[in-house]
């Protein structure tokens, strides 16, 4: 029997939680590509990472970026890397284990039958997945950190109940992103391109519109459909980005990064960086410092290989 997550017939199989690691990387390679016999969720709390992975034959590279993720299906050849500047990466590989104990009674196939966005997730064809964090991950994926910590906290109903949380917040990101290229996408991509080349000047939402060719009224409508935000809110949130980019990366003061990413003022700026974050710019920069926690609850059968030339 295969270990994917994605072949039905392991669907009456059950998940448990085998690893779980918090990494602060700078300048990270691993020189040699590997697999897992279980599923790898890779969040990328800040920073950015690199990840080169086969298949079919071909290998291929995607770089993940602050509140991306990406699964990885057991028994793919990957390797990973990260940039410059700071990175927080956090890791959980999780098992489907047949006839399992679910203190929920549950079955991945149970699952699925109870949210049509689980059921589109694990029944598309890729297995590396890519998407982002809307919002809900990667508060769950903390709660099973701290579980995870506990003696015998990957056992019984709550952390079921978190495993299931957990894939229906991914089931939900993977369907806003199906929907996104479906529908209206031309005109959010001209939108988006445009906040991206002059979110560090002042910029009206009327001519975002006007230079991606449609009216404010559908403009503000696509936003709210797709990104489930405001035109303003998304251009914060970009800037804020940004400066969390600056803060990891570079010394520059915090009173010209709040230039730069395109605020007036100082207040404005810690304002809506503490609205994002949690912590104010000055705290944000303390705080990074060398992480390491993990946790290994059983020994991982895994396959290395060179990579390629």
């Amino acid at each position: 029997m295969s270990n994917s997550v994605f072949d039905k017939n392991n669907w009456n199989s059950w998940f448990r939680a085998t690893y779980y690691a918090v990494n602060t990387w700078q300048n990270y390679k691993i020189d040699y590509a590997h697999s897992h016999d279980r599923l790898e969720l890779l969040y990328v709390y800040y920073g950015e990472l690199t990840l080169l992975y086969e298949e079919d034959g071909e290998w291929k590279e995607i770089t993940l970026y602050s509140n991306d993720y990406v699964l990885i299906d057991a028994d793919i050849l990957h390797a990973i890397r990260t940039g410059t500047g700071v990175s927080q990466v956090i890791s959980i590989e999780i098992k489907l284990v047949p006839d399992t104990n679910s203190a929920l009674k549950y079955t991945l196939r149970h699952l699925i039958s109870c949210d049509a966005a689980i059921g589109e997730l694990f029944s598309q064809p890729q297995r590396v997945v890519r998407l982002s964090d809307e919002g809900h991950v990667s508060s769950i994926m903390h709660e099973l950190q701290r579980c995870l910590g506990e003696p015998a906290g990957h056992e019984g109903t709550y952390f079921d109940l978190l495993i299931s949380a957990l894939f229906a917040a991914i089931g939900n990101d993977c369907a806003r992103h199906r929907y996104s290229v479906r529908s209206g996408i031309k005109y959010l991509r001209r939108a988006a391109d445009f906040i991206a080349s002059n979110f560090h000047r002042e910029i009206g939402c009327g001519e975002i519109a006007r230079d991606a060719g449609v009216s404010l009224n559908y403009l503000n409508r696509l936003f709210s459909e797709q990104f489930g935000t405001t035109v303003n809110t998304y251009i914060n949130h970009l800037r804020i980005q940004e400066a969390k980019r600056l803060i990891e990366r570079t010394d520059i003061p915090l009173t010209e990064i709040y230039r730069q990413v395109g605020y007036k003022t100082n207040q404005n700026f810690s304002k809506q960086f503490i609205k994002q974050i949690g912590l104010a710019p000055s705290a944000y920069r303390r705080q990074l410092k060398d992480t390491h926690s993990e946790k290994n609850f059983e020994a991982n059968r895994n396959f290395v290989s060179e990579l390629p030339k």
